[in-house]
């Protein structure tokens, strides 16, 4: 297609040029939401017709899905007789594969002719994966092209939106690539309505309605005007006329509507002149005498285009010019923090031994709990190491103290530790004492009546610590948390913010050793809990002495105040019992067996001190050795 032949005013001057590829050049650099004209509407809406009508480029057309990815496409008037120009692939950013984008980036073409084209776009298509008729890619191919023909316009083709398809993540994957570019808030959005579908079933216009809702950048396109002439399609012309009249209640646009008579497929297959065609639909008198000249056709259409998207670029520039400053400062702080160049080996065994030291001196000074530098600068922050891991370190012993124990049968009241609630519930004593009446009855042994089987204290004392392994656990993850995130801190704050060096410092030297770390605590922890998770139980004389001697006072207080149940019949039975138990010169055993003629409830209390003043010792024990953790 031949589009000098329309001999309009595509805005040709230097200037405007200058400014064109000045935008092309900042989008070829990585910047996004720069002014462009995307063109987009439903699949049959016409929408190839009418972009390659605007380009002089003959996109597939057909009743399916043609458009299978982006086409950025940037049109640019010079002196020169022939069309050159170049194709390449930008890689979609987020494709998980990285072999995707190391295929298709290579992909680069020269341009000589616009009739190369189609084809350069079937080769496109292949490289990006996409089968002969289905299926969408978010890669994008970009188009440059240089000529006398052309107008200078930048345009974005992006598929058809589907309605119905055997594969649903085409339908939402063209969804999702629609909104992207109606987000950008920097596009002119040209809108391609089909005149032979209600507006209802069209979908691009909820999505103009959606992201434009004021209608300031959006253009409205209507399509196959030839249709209303039909039988089977005049219901739909007052709706049509009405929205190409841009009077309709819900799709008015600041910019207005545009009509424009492309070619049916038989039209083209069999040559008919596209302008010659068009131009004598809207010379009868429907349509000249209802609508201005500048509203009809692809002549006027492409005009209005270029003064639009100059006029837009100008809007835009104050911000324009904010956003690329605002990038240039970015990019200069990015370089400072980049530091020297580090072109040779021994600058960069030079920059890894800088950041070396100066992680150890961080380190230490945390260890330490020396904040003066001013990494540590905020009071509250994860930095300062040893303030977090101590007060992790008393909150971990306020639990073990709170909630490491089942339950605490020397008050009035006890505590049931419940790993499952941070609140433990409330029991009696007399629930307590009917508990260990029941032990008592599963492991007696050959023992006499009014005896206990001794390991049943080994066994209370399991149940009584089965809340240490959650609550150590519990400490170790949070210690681990906290050295993780400082270190990820330190090693933020010495590397440069840009590039993969502290990530790839944190991946190749520290990981492996937290993990290490990790595996070791918890080897410990098990190491230490043993002791507690077996049958054998062990306390010096002295110590468990020394506890029967408490518990006994607190008795003896209660007492007083009368709210300790059977106070002199538990310390007389502690007494004789201890006395055989912990050190006596009597030789005779049945002797201190006969003096044992107490009721069943006393041994139960005294069984119950007896387990409270072992798990006290072993608590206190237990505490030095978490220490080591």
């Amino acid at each position: 297609m031949d589009i000098s032949k329309s001999a309009i005013d595509s805005f040709q001057s230097p200037e405007r040029l200058e400014l064109l590829n000045d935008i092309d050049n900042f989008r070829t650099s990585g910047l996004q939401n720069l002014p462009q004209i995307v063109v987009c509407g439903d699949t049959s809406s016409g929408k190839s017709s009418v972009l390659g009508a605007l380009s002089g480029i003959e996109f597939p057309v057909s009743g399916t899905i043609c458009t299978r990815f982006a086409t950025e496409i940037s049109l640019r008037y010079s002196a020169a007789e022939t069309i050159t120009g170049h194709a390449f692939i930008t890689p979609y950013a987020k494709n998980p594969s990285k072999s995707h984008g190391t295929a298709v980036e290579p992909f680069k073409r020269d341009i000589t002719s616009l009739d190369a084209i189609p084809a350069l776009m079937n080769d496109a298509r292949k490289k990006m994966g996409l089968a002969e008729a289905s299926g969408i890619s978010r890669d994008v191919l970009h188009l440059r092209l240089d000529g006398k023909q052309l107008p200078n316009l930048t345009l974005v083709d992006l598929p058809g939106l589907i309605h119905s398809s055997a594969n649903t993540d085409d339908i939402d994957m063209v969804r999702d690539l629609i909104q992207d570019y109606f987000k950008q808030e920097q596009s002119i959005i040209l809108i391609v309505v089909s005149a032979e579908n209600p507006t209802q079933n069209q979908g691009i216009l909820d999505y103009s309605r959606k992201f434009d809702p004021k209608g300031t950048r959006s253009i409205g396109v209507l399509t196959k005007p030839d249709a209303l002439e039909r039988p089977d399609k005049s219901s739909l012309k007052p709706e049509m006329m009405q929205l190409a009249r841009n009077q309709h209640p819900t799709y008015r646009f600041t910019r207005g509507w545009h009509v424009v008579r492309c070619l049916n497929d038989k039209e083209r297959a069999d040559g008919v002149d596209r302008d010659l065609i068009e131009s004598t639909l809207f010379r009868r008198e429907q349509w000249k005498n209802i609508f201005h000249p500048n509203k009809l056709g692809i002549k006027s259409l492409r005009t209005i285009l270029c003064k639009y998207l100059h006029e837009h670029i100008l809007q835009v520039l104050p911000s324009l010019q904010t956003s690329l400053e605002k990038g240039i400062e970015d990019a200069k702080s990015s370089l400072e923090r980049l530091g020297d160049p580090r072109s040779s080996l021994e600058e960069r065994k030079g920059y890894l031994s800088r950041i070396s030291k100066r992680y150890g001196e961080l380190v230490r000074d945390a260890l330490e709990g020396n904040y003066s530098d001013a990494f540590f600068r905020d009071g509250d922050s994860p930095t300062r190491l040893r303030a977090k891991t101590m007060a992790l370190t008393d909150e971990y012993d306020q639990s073990m103290r709170t909630k490491g124990h089942w339950f605490d049968a020397l008050e009035a009241k006890h505590q049931i530790w419940d790993g499952r609630s941070n609140r433990p519930e409330q029991i009696t004593q007399s629930d307590a004492l009917r508990k260990v009446g029941e032990l008592l009855e599963t492991y007696r042994g050959p023992e006499l009546s009014f005896l206990f089987n001794p390991r049943l204290v080994a066994e209370l004392f399991k149940e009584q610590s089965a809340g240490w392994e959650s609550l150590t656990s519990k400490y170790i993850r949070d210690i681990n948390d906290a050295v993780r995130r400082f270190l990820n801190m330190v090693i933020d704050f010495i590397c440069p913010s840009t590039g993969d060096t502290a990530k790839l410092v944190f991946q190749h030297f520290i990981q492996d050793t937290l993990e290490a770390c990790q595996g070791n605590l918890d080897s410990k922890t098990r190491e230490l809990l043993s002791p507690y998770t077996t049958s054998f139980l062990f306390s010096t004389k002295k110590r468990l002495q020394t506890s029967l001697q408490k518990i006994e006072h607190q008795y003896l207080q209660k007492d007083k105040a009368g709210t300790t149940a059977q106070p002199q019949q538990l310390l007389g039975l502690k007494s004789r019992v201890r006395t055989r138990i912990l050190g006596s010169n009597c030789s005779n055993i049945l002797e201190h067996i006969m003096m044992l003629q107490l009721k069943h409830s006393s041994t139960m209390l005294f069984f119950l001190a007896l387990r409270h003043a072992y798990f006290r010792n072993l608590k206190l024990s237990s505490h030095r050795k978490w220490s080591y953790i």
